[in-house]
C-alpha cells in the first residue's frame, strides 16, 4: 500500500518489493485473529489458479472467453503480470501476520512459535517463487500463452507451488484450526 502520493504513482515492480512491502504493511494492522485471513488468502489463491486454467481454454476456444471471472479476454494478460505481484503482496501483509495471531484462534503461543520459523521460510520461498515466475513472463506473454495452449502454465506452477507451501504450513496446526481453514 502506498504511504503518499508519490509512492501511489511508482508500482511495486517485482514480487521481492511486494512481499517486503506487504510485511511493513502487516506490522501496522492489529490482527486479533488469523483464521479467517488464512481462509481467505487459500481461497484467492485456488480462484487464482481456476482463472489461469480458463485463460488456458479461452486461449484454445474462443467460446471458453466468457467464463473468465477474474479479468476479460483483452486484459488477461495485465492480470496473469498482476496476480503475482498482488500475491507477494498478501504473503507478507496477511499470511505471515495470520499465523502470528492464531493465538486469537486459541492456537497456544507455544506453538504460533513453534511453527513460526517454518511459516517464514514457506512465505519467503513463495515470494522467490512468484519472482521467478513474474521474470519468466517479463517480456513478451506471448510465450507463456503458448504453454498455456499446450496445458503448461509458468504462472499455475508458481501458484501450485504457493499453495502446496501454504498448505504444508496449515498441516502444521491442530485439526479444527486446519478444518476451519480449509472447510
Amino acid at each position: 500500500m502506498p504511504k503518499n502520493s508519490k509512492e501511489a504513482t511508482m508500482p511495486t515492480k517485482n514480487c521481492i518489493d511486494a512481499f517486503n512491502e506487504g510485511l511493513a504493511d502487516g506490522l501496522r494492522c492489529h490482527r486479533p485473529t488469523g483464521v479467517y485471513k488464512i481462509r481467505e488468502r487459500r481461497n484467492q489463491l485456488s480462484d487464482c489458479e481456476e482463472e489461469v486454467h480458463r485463460i488456458s481454454r479461452a486461449l484454445r476456444d474462443r467460446h471458453a472467453r466468457s467464463a473468465l471471472r477474474h479479468c476479460t479476454f483483452q486484459d488477461k494478460a495485465h492480470w496473469l503480470r498482476g496476480i503475482l505481484i498482488s500475491f507477494a503482496y498478501d504473503l507478507g501483509a496477511d499470511i505471515k501476520p495470520s499465523f502470528n495471531a492464531l493465538v486469537g484462534d486459541g492456537l497456544p503461543i507455544e506453538q504460533v512459535r513453534e511453527i513460526a520459523p517454518a511459516v517464514e521460510m514457506a512465505c519467503n520461498q513463495s515470494a522467490e517463487i512468484l519472482e521467478k515466475a513474474r521474470l519468466a513472463i517479463a517480456g513478451d506473454i506471448r510465450s507463456e500463452y503458448q504453454r498455456m495452449k499446450s496445458g503448461e502454465s509458468t504462472i499455475a506452477n508458481a501458484l501450485v507451488q504457493v499453495r502446496i507451501s501454504l498448505d504444508s504450513c496449515i498441516s502444521m496446526l491442530p485439526k479444527n484450526l486446519q478444518t476451519e481453514i480449509l472447510w
